[in-house]
């Protein structure tokens, strides 16, 4: 088995897992501190693309299990039919089963990214605005 594709299917994972993990190791240098964190955004107007995202359940596809840990357990999963796709000499399949979980990471983020765009369309007021209200930003100490 080629090493490029060890090294792709390792940072995939990283890549899904590197939020929940600077997450708890910021936990740990900070001393495990439980403080919350509270945003407020005033938006006079409106944005659409905001306003359209927030109208999309987050828990709809969020709460399926494989989604969780930003894809994680696909990536684990769509790796393990890879290998044995590999192992048994089936190599196309496997390209296949990589590409397939992919695509639908891709169709589940895909979504916020485009109505981002949308945002930025209209001005930077609203691009501003969305990446306050991030849940991904967080206030510096």
């Amino acid at each position: 088995m080629p090493r490029r594709s060890w090294v792709l299917w390792t940072a995939a994972l990283l890549t899904a897992l590197a939020p929940s993990i600077s997450t708890r190791v910021l936990s740990l240098l900070t001393g495990g501190d439980r403080s919350s964190f509270f945003y407020a955004v005033m938006i006079s107007g409106g944005c659409p693309g905001y306003e359209i995202d927030s109208m999309i359940p987050a828990n709809l596809i969020g709460a399926f299990p494989l989604f969780w840990y930003g894809g994680a357990p696909l990536i684990v999963l769509a790796f393990a039919g890879w290998y044995a796709s590999v192992r048994t000499g089936r190599d196309r399949l496997g390209g296949i089963v990589g590409r397939a979980a992919a695509v639908v990471l891709l169709l589940r983020h895909l979504p916020s990214l485009l109505l981002l765009l949308v945002d930025g369309a209209f001005g930077p007021e609203c691009v501003a605005a969305a990446a306050a209200a991030s849940p991904a930003r967080r206030p510096r100490s």
